[in-house]
């Protein structure tokens, strides 16, 4: 299974401009605070580099696992082509 992590899924996100009149703060689907940008930058291109940071993300998590596995396959003797 090959799933995508994200630190936020787009379709849940939202763009709060109302708690603070100088910070565009994207908060996640539970309201929590995710992100935060000037409030002078339009919602697309906030929207846009929620996407780069998304898949900035994903591939540092994608680089964890792989040095998660190197890791374990070290300590149990197995080589990568065992695998």
């Amino acid at each position: 299974m090959n799933t995508t992590v994200k630190l936020v899924d787009p379709q849940e996100a939202w763009i709060d401009r109302e708690s603070n009149a100088h910070i565009a703060t994207v908060r996640d689907a539970d309201g929590d605070s995710v992100l935060t940008f000037s409030a002078a930058m339009p919602d697309d291109e906030i929207m846009r580099m929620l996407d780069s940071f998304n898949r900035v993300y994903a591939r540092g998590y994608e680089r964890g696992q792989e040095a998660k596995a190197r890791e374990l396959r070290a300590v149990l003797g197995v080589a990568a082509s065992d695998s």
